[in-house]
């Protein structure tokens, strides 16, 4: 820490002001949890069935090393990390967007290798990018065109695209998933943050994906919208499909998912089973700390900053 004090924020509230020479990041840390989490996601228990995917040893350097996991039907497995460990890069790289150097994966057991969207799409794999303005919607489309863009060739006949079967399918998703617009004709760019998640995660649907990579689903969006997000994930879950979920929100993993992998620097470095979840553990494990004693260290009074002060 390059500081003088250090002011500690939890969920919007002042909790307290440090000298950095007097604590640490284990005490730090224990600031940041606070209290524990309640009961405020809609968490369902569901059916786990068989291995749907598995990586093995992927490798992309600098970004990520050795990284390997399985994700089952009906499971929700989460990617805990901060800002450049890794969890989007390993996201982009199983589904094409950006290249692995080393590493397999495989799906339903088979062995596939991946170089493109397209190649994803075809595996049954859809993507919630975490920048969803530029790189999951495309604004200047109609919600319509947007949500069939992955399944046009089921849409076309001899080459030529069926306006009517692609207006039917569009629609259907709009009822399935509540996506509140005038009509499937609204250009993208007027639906709120919520509703364009919305239309990105009925791509993945019409697309009949069965593997859902999320990056930072309910990043920018209201509670309102958080909550149906989470109802949608229930539900993906509850059909047998399987959901990869990175956020940089704690609180969401805890509540929402069945196993978490704590990512430092590149590596896997903890994995928790939901009996096992504690937010002092994983984030330990995301700052990369092991040692489990800490010291509860002396405070200081917020005031104002002094001059020379950082």
């Amino acid at each position: 820490m390059i500081g003088d004090r250090v002011t500690v924020l939890r969920d919007g509230r002042y909790v307290d002001t440090l000298s950095v020479k007097q604590t640490d990041m284990d005490y730090l840390i224990s600031l940041m949890v606070g209290e524990e989490i309640t009961e405020r996601f809609p968490r369902e228990a569901v059916e786990k069935g068989g291995e749907i995917l598995r990586v093995q040893n992927l490798t992309k350097i600098p970004f990520f090393q050795d990284v390997s996991f399985a994700l089952h039907k009906g499971e929700i497995l989460g990617l805990a990390g901060l800002l450049g460990s890794g969890k989007e890069n390993v996201l982009r790289s199983i589904y094409g967007i950006e290249r692995y150097a080393t590493g397999s994966i495989y799906i339903a057991g088979r062995n596939i290798t991946i170089t493109s969207c397209p190649d994803a799409i075809n595996c049954g794999i859809g993507y919630l990018p975490s920048d969803k303005k530029e790189e999951g919607i495309i604004l200047r489309m109609v919600a319509r065109e947007n949500i069939t863009l992955s399944s046009l060739r089921n849409l076309c006949r001899l080459g030529i695209l069926r306006l009517k079967e692609e207006s039917r399918a569009a629609d259907e998703f709009r009822k399935k998933l509540d996506i509140r617009m005038p009509s499937i004709q609204t250009l993208a760019e007027y639906l709120s943050g919520g509703n364009q998640q919305k239309v990105i995660i009925a791509r993945s649907l019409c697309g009949q994906s069965n593997i859902f990579f999320f990056d930072e689903p309910t990043q920018g969006i209201d509670i309102g919208a958080k909550v149906e997000i989470y109802h949608l994930l229930i539900d993906l879950v509850r059909r047998g499909a399987a959901v990869l979920l990175a956020s940089s929100e704690l609180a969401e993993l805890i509540g929402m998912c069945d196993r978490i992998l704590a990512m430092y620097r590149g590596r896997v470095i903890g994995e928790y089973s939901r009996e096992d979840f504690s937010q002092e553990k994983i984030l330990r494990a995301i700052f990369g700390k092991k040692e489990e004693h800490r010291d509860k260290m002396p405070t200081l009074r917020i005031s104002e900053v002094r001059s020379g002060e950082v």
